[in-house]
């Protein structure tokens, strides 16, 4: 880029480039663009651990000034092309009332017009382990077709370096931000990668918001993995929000069964909630505006 997505923050808030102004500052068209509405922005990267498109999209704080000293948290969000606009309105909500510290909210998505063709790729990307019989692969051949090998799982490492190695530090150097206030948050398979992350490495993230994770996927994969970090350290310095639908069946006792494995941890934060009469699918929007309240307002309030 000629010039860095941080010093256009301030144009990002107040108006939309157009294509004659992107022009004029030498901004590559496909670089910078209007993401849903005002205050945020999209831009694609390819990921060489990945190997694969990813559209990015950054939600700016309204405080967020050019020159400015302050600094930001920063919310991580899977599942963008689905879930950004909702977290990015349980962030201001909960900033609406509370003078505290504000956040820069970072949606990871995939640059597709068929919203479906995602539901091969969160697989790909999201499943610590290959699982091709697991109800959701099978779920989407049906719709989709038959899908390779690499669409069943598998490739959560893969994606975790990705924001390792090369999306965290982009956005780290861009924008001004705290690198000791990182959360992220996943729902379903999301969350699935989001505790994959905190056994993996627990460090990468300061808070983690977990909805309806899958704990069978991979043959109970995830249980495994926390054994084995329980196994070096009875340690983890992390906040952990994990919640689901009271209708979601078996996955109500697995979640308690996996909160009672992190409750061990000493320095570990863990809240447990479970909406009443919300399914898989209705449960969302709950998780996500809980479980920001749940990370921030204490934080706001400071």
């Amino acid at each position: 880029m000629v010039e860095t997505l941080a010093s256009i923050a301030i144009l990002v808030l107040l108006a939309w480039p157009s294509p004659a102004l992107a022009q004029e500052m030498s901004l590559p068209s496909t670089e910078l663009e209007q993401a849903t509405r005002p205050g945020t922005i999209q831009f694609d990267r390819h990921s060489k651990h990945v190997d694969d498109q990813f559209r990015i999209y950054v939600g700016l704080p309204e405080s967020y000034e050019e020159g400015a000293q302050e600094s930001f948290a920063t919310l991580y969000v899977l599942d963008a092309n689905g879930f950004f606009e909702t977290a990015l309105d349980a962030v201001r909500r909960i900033e609406s009332t509370s003078n505290g510290s504000q956040t820069i909210v970072v949606g990871v998505g995939y640059p597709v017009q068929d919203f479906r063709k995602t539901w091969a790729l969160r697989a790909r990307d999201y499943g610590p382990a290959p699982d091709p019989t697991h109800f959701y692969n099978v779920m989407v051949e049906q719709l989709l077709g038959a899908q390779p090998a690499e669409n069943k799982g598998g490739g959560a490492r893969r994606f975790l370096e990705f924001l390792e190695e090369e999306l965290i530090p982009e956005i780290e150097a861009e924008f001004r931000v705290r690198p000791d206030d990182r959360t992220i948050l996943g729902t379903s398979l999301g969350g699935t990668f989001a505790l994959y992350t905190l056994f993996e490495n627990p460090a990468l993230f300061d808070n983690y918001i977990v909805g309806s994770p899958a704990l069978s996927w991979g043959g109970g994969f995830l249980a495994e993995q926390e054994r084995r970090l329980w196994a070096e350290k009875d340690s983890i310095e992390a906040r952990v929000y994990m919640a689901i639908g009271a209708n979601e069946g078996p996955g109500v006792a697995e979640l308690f069964g996996m909160g009672a494995a992190l409750r061990r941890y000493d320095a570990l934060d863990l809240e447990i909630e479970v909406f009443e009469g919300e399914n898989h699918i209705s449960v969302v929007p709950l998780i996500v505006n809980g479980g920001v309240a749940a990370i921030y307002r204490d934080e706001m309030r400071e």
